[in-house]
């Protein structure tokens, strides 16, 4: 078998939670990769970005951006609402919420990346479920179409690793791929370096630990790559980047002290607490309007007004992601949230403004259009592949 014998190969690997700031104190992948660009990243987590960054739309014209939103009717969770009838110490465990996750699932094929973190069973049968298919196949979006979708309406030969499995199984199924038979591009998501940045922080031994086996694997990739394609290009891209946790602030506390003093009226608002962010569906204009006058006097975060959502590209047609939205400051975080009742050392979903928070795109060549927000990475992969 000869190098010339499988022509052309575009790879692309999406490396998550790689920021600028990471890839260029540690020199990652320099070396092979001298084109460098800072990209702005979405309001939100990976399950904004990577919509973006595979269909070059905003949040509000691909429909995703936070995995729970407001339930209109029937959701997947409406099955459950039996569960309401049992006590507090039975239904708000790790064991009732997980058990309606297995059923959910199953009931409703989700092959979206799903789990449902710490959410209250109570709040979530108030909701409905975003990511219900794999990103990483056609069809996954139903706001627009995706690069997937791209790929197969033009009979493009890829592979590509999707979410599940570790990093190393997924890159055993694309090595294995590109080696079978011809193909013109691979995509390969590493997520292993997003939880080191969580679990340890930015600038920890952990996080440098797997940045390293992260230029590695794609070291391996493009290595097998090259015994086999005549023409390699490689490109690796992130989704967003990763603060250092610095604070945290329990941001539910100060909404019970608010009701209890009578400066907020009791059940006028459900709300969801992630980590960077809360969301909230108000009753009226008049709950509304208390609710950001509390939530702006708060010296640890910022509610987004309808300049900043359009600005952010999040002028949903309907407030099905929340009425109002509380954004903390880089470095902040709510705790207790939904996400997690344990702090982490790094976070992301900060503003896009948030250095830190910048995604990256390294490459060996300049794209014939350089891109500067994550949702320019689309046309890069439509341009390499002549689509």
């Amino acid at each position: 078998m000869t190098r010339a014998d499988y022509g052309r190969i575009s790879i692309f690997v999406l490396v998550d939670a790689l920021g600028w700031r990471l890839a260029q104190k540690h020199n990652f992948l320099s070396d092979i990769l001298p084109v460098r660009h800072e990209l702005r990243t979405v309001l939100g987590f990976s399950s904004a970005a990577i919509p973006t960054l595979l269909s070059g739309k905003m949040p509000e014209a691909h429909g995703h951006w936070c995995l729970f939103r407001r339930r209109r009717f029937l959701s997947c969770f409406s099955w459950a609402w039996p569960v309401l009838a049992l006590p507090p110490v039975l239904r708000e465990n790790y064991r009732t919420r997980n058990a309606v996750g297995r059923v959910t699932r199953s009931l409703f094929n989700i092959t979206g990346y799903f789990c449902l973190y710490e959410v209250p069973v109570s709040v979530l049968l108030r909701l409905d479920y975003a990511e219900r298919k794999d990103l990483w196949t056609p069809g996954a979006l139903s706001g627009c179409r995706n690069i997937f979708d791209e790929l197969k309406l033009n009979a493009v030969a890829y592979c590509a690793s999707g979410w599940r499995n570790t990093d190393e199984q997924k890159l055993a199924s694309c090595l294995g791929a590109v080696s079978k038979s011809p193909v013109q591009c691979c995509f390969l998501y590493l997520s292993e370096l997003d939880a080191a940045l969580h679990a340890s922080g930015p600038d920890s031994e952990g996080a440098r630990q797997a940045l390293v086996a992260a230029g590695v694997r794609i070291r391996r990739l493009l290595g097998r790559a090259e015994e086999l394609y005549s023409d390699v290009r490689l490109f690796v891209f992130s989704d967003h980047g990763m603060t250092a946790v610095s604070g945290t602030h329990d941001l539910q506390a100060a909404l019970r002290s608010a009701r209890a003093t009578g400066s907020l009226k009791r059940s006028s608002f459900l709300a969801f607490y992630d980590s960077t962010m809360a969301r909230f569906w108000t009753k009226n204009a008049g709950s509304r309007e208390a609710l950001e006058a509390f939530l702006s006097s708060l010296p640890y975060g910022t509610v987004l007004s309808d300049e900043d959502k359009t600005e952010l590209g999040l002028r949903f047609r309907r407030n099905d992601y929340g009425d109002v939205v509380f954004v903390m400051r880089p470095g902040s975080i709510i705790l207790p949230s939904f996400a997690s009742s344990a702090a982490p050392r790094g976070m992301h979903g900060y503003h896009p403004s948030d250095p830190d928070s910048s995604a990256c795109l390294l490459a060996a060549k300049e794209p014939r259009t350089p891109p500067s927000h994550v949702k320019d990475m689309y046309a890069v992969f439509l341009d390499e592949l002549g689509i």
